[in-house]
């Protein structure tokens, strides 16, 4: 996204619009835009980004944190999270054995 369109994104959020914020860890938080103020937007868990800049105030300038659109990239990024999160965390052994040929088969295919 260019510079003056992520500005302008910015200057147009509105209370309870949908927001990205990305993590340390390269994953991506949704929140919600609780209120504005004239220099600050305030979200949902009581975080503070500037209007001007997007950026994290009081934020680490090591670690520039920054809110972002929530586009579908993001929200596939999120939900391929989430699958291998519950896919990780599965009790394997209590699946059949016809079932884990499946799985197996599938994995199989997709790496190729």
């Amino acid at each position: 996204m260019e510079n003056i369109e992520y500005k302008d994104w910015l200057k147009s959020l509105k209370f309870a619009d949908d927001v990205a914020i990305e993590t340390i860890t390269g994953g991506y938080v949704l929140r919600k835009v609780a209120r504005l103020t004239k220099t600050q937007i305030v979200l949902d868990n009581c975080q503070k980004f500037y209007i001007s800049s997007g950026l994290l105030v009081g934020g680490s300038p090591y670690r520039r944190t920054s809110i972002i659109p929530v586009t579908a990239e993001i929200k596939e990024v999120m939900e391929r999270s989430t699958l291998i999160y519950n896919i990780r965390k599965s009790h394997l052994y209590d699946i059949s054995t016809e079932s884990l040929r499946k799985i197996l088969s599938i994995i199989e295919s997709e790496m190729r």
